[in-house]
């Protein structure tokens, strides 16, 4: 439930409402491939394997790999386009910098 506080990957982090990941995300970050009914969430069904999706490919993003085209590295060992993502919590020490000022 969005603001309640889970482990995603080993780390402790609380969750958001779904929100694209984008050149401007701050990382890192809890990711997982986009889901919904949405193109791009219809094509992640297709193209990846079942059981991705039923662990939800969540992980934590460290950032966006510069290059070619913008990727992110994936705790499965391989990268994807940034756009197949979306931000779904912030790790504890986040949130705990975001509040300095």
């Amino acid at each position: 439930m969005v603001g309640d506080y889970r482990t995603i990957k080993g780390v402790r982090c609380i969750e958001i409402s779904p929100i694209p990941v984008t050149p401007d995300t701050v990382f890192p970050c809890a990711v997982r491939l986009v889901q919904d009914n949405s193109l791009m969430g219809k094509m992640n069904k297709r193209l990846v394997l079942d059981t991705l999706m039923n662990t939800n490919g969540e992980f934590i993003a460290q950032g966006i790999i510069e290059g070619y085209d913008m990727r992110i590295q994936t705790s499965w060992g391989d990268s994807w386009p940034y756009e197949h993502f979306e931000v779904i919590g912030l790790p504890k020490p986040l949130i705990a910098k975001q509040g300095e000022k």
